[in-house]
């Protein structure tokens, strides 16, 4: 019996070993696996707090947060100029202080669900 426990661990665990990563995506959503955001026209979502952040204290409105497989997805609608915040955001774009650490605390708390 103990070898029938220990043959379906090792079967198990080649099992999950072969399966990516892949978070629920609703039908219908791009996915960007480089920065692992997504995009369905009407919203845009990323799981990066620090950009959240930074969109949102540029101004981007965030409309909730959706949560898929344990991981937190901050939810914005989307903006035409959305890219090139995103742009700005990777090439270290100035923003303020206050700002951005207000934002970053805000989006803190919705984490904690207060």
């Amino acid at each position: 019996m103990n070898n029938d426990i220990k043959n379906d661990r090792i079967s198990h665990s080649r099992q999950t070993q072969s399966l990516p990563y892949r978070p629920n995506t609703p039908k219908g959503v791009l996915q960007n696996r480089v920065t692992d955001t997504f995009d369905n026209g009407n919203s845009y979502l990323t799981p990066d707090l620090k950009m959240a952040a930074f969109l949102k204290a540029r101004g981007m409105q965030l409309i909730g947060r959706q949560i898929s497989e344990g991981r937190t997805y901050f939810a914005f609608e989307d903006r035409a100029e959305r890219s090139q915040l995103i742009r700005e955001y990777f090439n270290n774009a100035s923003i303020g202080v206050t700002d951005y650490k207000n934002c970053l605390d805000d989006l803190k708390t919705m984490l904690r669900g207060v």
